[in-house]
């Protein structure tokens, strides 16, 4: 990421409850379209999802949340 000009990263682990599909398909879109993501990876164990996020600094990492 750093070389792209984006000197901060984090890997967003998500936890769901009580979603419907639909609710669920919704949310993975909004996942995928965000400026910020990189990917979205199913995951196993304590969580459900993982995401990796990237941004140029501080203000613009905490609009992903």
């Amino acid at each position: 990421p750093r070389k792209i000009v984006y000197p901060l990263s984090a890997d967003i682990k998500i936890k769901l409850k009580e979603i419907d599909q639909e609710s669920y398909e919704k949310f993975i879109s909004f996942l995928v379209k965000h400026p910020n993501g990189i990917a979205v990876f199913s995951a196993s164990g304590d969580y459900d999802l993982t995401t990796p996020i990237i941004a140029k600094d501080y203000i613009n990492s905490t609009r992903y949340v």
